[in-house]
């Protein structure tokens, strides 16, 4: 019998193994075994991490604070790119009262499809937007907080060693933006179930393990208690969870226990007890989705996630009242699930970057601001309401399904290898793809046979045409009246030869 501790590997590829139509037994053992991390019994937490990226090894211990620090003797700065690349499942963390947030980590593809896991770290402001901090040493993928009181940035992370998963802590000092590992023994292990929240009433880091223990951390003292509570949320993977201020409670939503849930909890440290405070209308069950506190109104905003089924819908929770409110903006980064928020003290704004509208995805590299006042999302930038990318299987459209009318921005991106004209289409109600692809058609059979042209169909409307190289992008603007279209993708050899139209709509433009 094949046998894998519970992990993302194991998570993700059992969420495949559902979809897929296996020929073989041998299909299904090989998702498995590319799953397997080792037994859980093997984790450890103070081995020294190896990976292909970079290779550390204990030096001789430094002082930060109260925490006893080790550093990496040599490991690889790869980032070149002038904000991230693309990615899901990172880490984003508010970095405090001064404002701007720090993005690390996380996988340019689910682990079962072999994504490379990334070690880079990203700080965004309101007058540099991302600047690469990205420096020796590296932390590992992980889950984040802010310990206000200290002024770091606390990961909690880990890597496969061998059979064994190697579980580290780690803070980033934003003064020296600069990562140090920590000496770690005795906390909570790190994995698809955890997640972590500063409570600034009781400075200490609490955190949830999807195993169903609660842990507090306090990192001048660098030391950890297993709180034990009377009740707990039962045990999860792939839940949010961020810290209310003004109520001094950490809240708990949904995740993935033996079905997508939607139940939300309260922990109280003061008082070390967890409540199911779960009201009547709630976001509906879902897992892959984030979750921030936003001071300003007092509310928690959580955006999308879901399963086979994702989500675009935007919620803010109140406490206080215990109350989910869909708070329904006209725009929005449309279906998104693996993505990371966290709020910016300097301009009062959540943001929102990366993730993917589907399973199986290409992560994408986009980047949302949230008004929370004015309950507005807008792309970075202020144009940007979608993009087209090119797969080797077709197209994909990443963006809202409802945007307004006025001027449309596509960006259209080319994730194949070799040179292709890509048209994109906006198509009248009522109309369907297959006339398209016979307007082309004909269009084609009248140039070779000498006929004159048919022109633009009166049925659509040429969004925007661009020659997409190998990993290039491209960006076409159109005005558009308030409606619902059809959207298509329209590829062409370099001979002006059909290659293939895929519909990656529909999308409704709103007055």
């Amino acid at each position: 019998m094949l046998w894998c501790a519970t992990s993302a590997h194991t998570r993700e590829s059992r969420k495949l193994m559902r979809k897929a139509d296996f020929s073989s037994v041998a299909g299904v053992l090989v998702i498995l075994i590319a799953a397997c991390v080792g037994p859980q019994s093997e984790d450890v937490t103070t081995a020294p991490r190896t990976t292909s990226a970079q290779t550390t090894s204990p030096e001789a211990p430094t002082t930060s604070g109260a925490a006893t620090t080790t550093s990496t003797a040599s490991c690889e700065e790869r980032v070149v790119e002038t904000s991230p690349p693309p990615r899901g499942y990172a880490a984003m963390v508010t970095l405090g009262a001064e404002g701007g947030v720090l993005l690390t980590g996380g996988t340019t593809a689910p682990p079962p499809l072999g994504g490379e896991v990334l070690t880079d770290t990203w700080t965004f402001s309101a007058s540099s937007e991302w600047t690469s901090v990205t420096k020796c040493p590296l932390p590992p993928w992980g889950t984040t907080a802010f310990d206000a009181e200290s002024n770091r940035v606390i990961l909690l992370g880990g890597s496969v060693v061998g059979w064994a998963t190697v579980h580290e802590l780690w803070v980033f000092d934003p003064s020296t933006a600069s990562w140090d590992r920590i000496e770690f023994d005795g906390g909570p292990r790190w994995g698809p179930g955890t997640r972590m929240a500063y409570d600034t009433e009781s400075e200490r880091t609490i955190v949830f393990a999807g195993r169903g223990d609660t842990w507090a951390y306090d990192y001048n003292t660098n030391t950890w208690q297993e709180m034990g509570p009377a009740s707990s949320p039962p045990g999860r993977e792939e839940f949010a969870m961020a810290y209310d201020s003004e109520s001094d409670r950490v809240i708990l939503f949904g995740g993935y226990g033996t079905g997508e849930l939607a139940d939300t909890w309260a922990y109280d440290y003061n008082t070390n007890t967890w409540e199911d405070v779960t009201p009547p209308l709630s976001p509906s069950p879902r897992d892959y989705h984030d979750m921030t506190y936003v001071p300003t109104i007092d509310r928690l905003i959580l955006y999308g996630g879901g399963d086979n089924v994702g989500h675009a819908d935007t919620w803010a929770y109140d406490y206080n009242t215990n109350t989910w409110t869909d708070m329904a903006p006209e725009l929005s980064p449309g279906i998104r699930s693996w993505h990371s928020m966290a709020y910016d003290a300097e301009t009062e704004m959540v943001v929102f970057f990366g993730g993917a509208p589907r399973r199986d995805p290409n992560y994408h590299d986009d980047t949302w601001l949230y008004e929370p006042v004015a309950n507005t999302w807008s792309p970075l930038g202020g144009v940007l309401i979608g993009g087209v990318t090119l797969l080797g299987t077709g197209c994909e459209f990443a963006g809202p399904s409802e945007i307004p009318a006025g001027e449309l921005t596509l960006r259209l991106r080319n994730k194949t290898s070799g040179q292709f004209d890509l048209h994109v289409w906006l198509l009248d109600e009522g109309h369907h793809y297959d006339e398209l692809s016979a307007l082309i058609d004909e269009e084609r059979r009248r140039t070779e046979a000498g006929e004159p042209a048919l022109g633009h169909p009166t049925f659509a409307t040429l969004v925007g045409e661009a020659t997409a190289a190998t990993d290039t992008t491209t960006d076409v603007t159109t005005n558009v009246e308030a409606g619902t279209y059809g959207l298509a993708c329209v590829l062409f050899d370099q001979d002006g030869g059909l290659e293939g139209l895929w519909p990656v709509g529909p999308i409704s433009v709103t007055e």
